[in-house]
């Protein structure tokens, strides 16, 4: 006879391979390498079968740790006339989420729309007074996918899109929670450092796509007219996408588009990933990469770290074996931009672990929220990346040397 013991065992084991496991099929074999990232054919590649097509006419600014992108965000809110739509994964209380909350409920007063999704799980430390006040305010507030009995197979299927969109004109997204720890510019290890992006142009209205695909689910309501889908002029000269993924739809298309990316890779990846644990297909690619005389160099969290098993995965034996037999930089560190060979910049976080790939819903582009093409921007993101890296590197070359 079974006992209570099993019974339970049993069942806790159940749900925990329904929430790791994917029934979608998934590329297993390794992608040729036919074009490179400055061919027309990587851009129809990542517009035609990956999702929205790349739109032109789009401005995108870099917006690095709280000092810059909290304040950024919090000015657009604060300006917004018409309608804020905003989803985030964590909301913690504190400082930040006071100060988010009342200015989403300022613009609630003043007659704007706002719509306001958390994550369930997210939120779970969320100062309630503040929620509450929220609402009072006219705010409408859902939380994405609340923990219930009956949904405790799917319990892993949260929500990682971290979208704001004011008039739907203007988009904000990356990977910035709404908590205390990423206030500063990481001068310590209390202080996290993070990548934010504001869009402006035709693509913002795929980011409010985005939104509201969740609000659907969450509330049963589509939000659409001019409030939130107007007429967008070109507001730069570059190309850009926001799409979608999540347990539901689109499961394999952020592991896809990585793969891509590292394929058509010509001169250099430059990876700073906070959640680096890459299944064997992207492994084989980054050392496929460089055995073709591609620079792969791979920036991992140190000992400072939100997720100590994450962590250790990511300085796996066998992972760490596998890359230093071929020469592939893998070293320790803090951050979350990636850069490809001089013509893309994007922002990954959290893509590089199997789980999170398949069941998180993202909103992302080439490798992060938003893709966009662009020489001078992938610069930009590059001299960001390299700073981060220049305070390993030295470490990394005295440890090589050592052994």
């Amino acid at each position: 006879m079974l006992t209570a013991g099993v019974v339970v065992l049993t069942i806790a084991l159940v749900l925990l391979m329904l929430n790791l496991t994917s029934s979608a099929k998934k590329v297993k074999e390794e992608l040729g390498h036919l074009y490179g990232t400055d061919d027309p054919q990587f851009v129809r590649a990542i517009g035609t079968m990956l999702g929205p097509a790349l739109l032109g006419g789009n401005r995108v600014e870099s917006l690095y740790n709280g000092d810059m992108i909290f304040p950024a965000m919090l000015s657009a809110i604060r300006g917004a006339q018409r309608s804020v739509t905003f989803e985030t994964y964590i909301y913690w209380s504190g400082e930040v989420g006071r100060e988010f909350a009342d200015a989403l409920a300022g613009r609630a007063r003043a007659g704007a729309k706002v719509h306001v999704l958390i994550d369930a799980v997210g939120a779970a430390s969320i100062d309630r007074e503040a929620f509450e006040g929220m609402k009072e305010a006219g705010v409408e507030i859902e939380l994405f996918r609340p923990v219930r009995w009956y949904t405790l197979g799917k319990l892993n299927h949260r929500t990682h899109r971290k979208l704001l969109v004011i008039d739907g004109r203007i988009g904000f997204t990356g990977g910035v929670g709404i908590a205390d720890l990423w206030q500063g510019n990481a001068e310590d290890p209390e202080h996290w450092r993070d990548s934010h992006f504001r869009l402006e142009g035709p693509a913002v209205g795929q980011m409010q796509a985005a939104f509201v695909d969740h609000w659907i689910t969450a509330r049963s309501v589509v939000l659409h007219g001019d409030d939130y889908f107007p007429h967008l002029e070109p507001a730069g000269e570059l190309q850009a996408q926001t799409f979608r993924s999540g347990s539901d739809d689109g499961v394999e298309s952020v592991r896809l588009m990585n793969l891509l990316s590292l394929t058509a890779a010509t001169r250099s990846i430059r990876i700073a990933n906070a959640y680096f644990v890459p299944d064997d297909l992207t492994v084989e690619t980054l050392v496929a990469a460089r055995e073709r005389g591609v620079t792969v160099e791979v920036l991992v969290p140190g000992r400072h770290s939100d997720s100590k098993l994450v962590r250790n995965a990511a300085l796996g034996k066998a992972l760490a074996q596998t890359l230093a037999d071929k020469p592939v930089a893998l070293m320790r560190g803090h951050g979350s931009v990636a850069v490809g060979p001089s013509v893309q910049a994007a922002t990954f976080r959290a893509y590089y672990t199997e789980v999170n790939a398949r069941l998180q819903a993202q909103a992302i582009g080439l490798g992060g929220p938003v893709n966009y093409l662009t020489p001078e921007e992938s610069a930009k993101a590059d001299a960001t990346n390299m700073q981060v890296l220049g305070r390993v590197w030295d470490l990394w070359k005295r440890k090589v040397s050592a052994k």
